[in-house]
């Protein structure tokens, strides 16, 4: 993730990760994309909310900390502020960067797993265990594909230039 991101945006040096702190999962998420950061040079800043009330606040010390990108990682809280979420990104001049295959208007790059193949996955695991496998011998599956959208509009916009090498490597670019 933080490799699409840093190619998307090589001058950014500092990227916030805006999630919903009652949300555990995304903590290992951001550990990882803070580990990953490091090892390319870059630096991450925590920003959880709580409440869509903690937006303006959370866009301020964003900003203010020298971030100069958003990475979103969207859960049911996230999502349903992610109007509130990318006006308010568009506002500070911050382009935003969502880690799942959801529609965030204005949102400047989404690269998440590829989902229309995992319905037939599930039926794989719904086959097998009718046919009389052990569910929790089954193994757990990562995704091995993943979906990388890009809108020009927004970089437009925010006199953001995409690579080519990534403008190639996206699965839709929006113009």
């Amino acid at each position: 993730m933080m490799e699409v991101f840093t190619a998307a945006l090589p001058g950014a040096r500092t990227f916030a990760a805006l999630w919903n702190l009652d949300f555990a999962i995304h903590r290992p998420y951001f550990d990882a994309a803070e580990a990953a950061a490091s090892r390319l040079g870059r630096r991450m800043v925590a920003a959880g909310i709580r409440a869509g009330k903690d937006l303006e606040t959370v866009f301020r010390r964003i900003k203010a900390d020298g971030a100069e990108a958003v990475i979103v990682y969207v859960d049911p809280l996230t999502f349903a502020l992610r109007d509130s979420i990318t006006t308010l990104a568009m506002s500070h001049r911050l382009p935003i960067l969502v880690t799942a295959h959801f529609q965030f208007k204005d949102a400047l790059i989404v690269f998440g797993p590829h989902t229309a193949d995992m319905p037939a996955r599930a039926a794989n695991f719904v086959d097998r265990i009718l046919r009389g496998a052990i569910p929790s011998d089954l193994p757990i599956e990562q995704p091995t594909k993943y979906d990388l959208k890009i809108d020009l509009r927004v970089a437009h916009v925010l006199r953001v230039t995409i690579p080519l090498s990534l403008l190639l490597r996206a699965d839709q670019v929006i113009e």
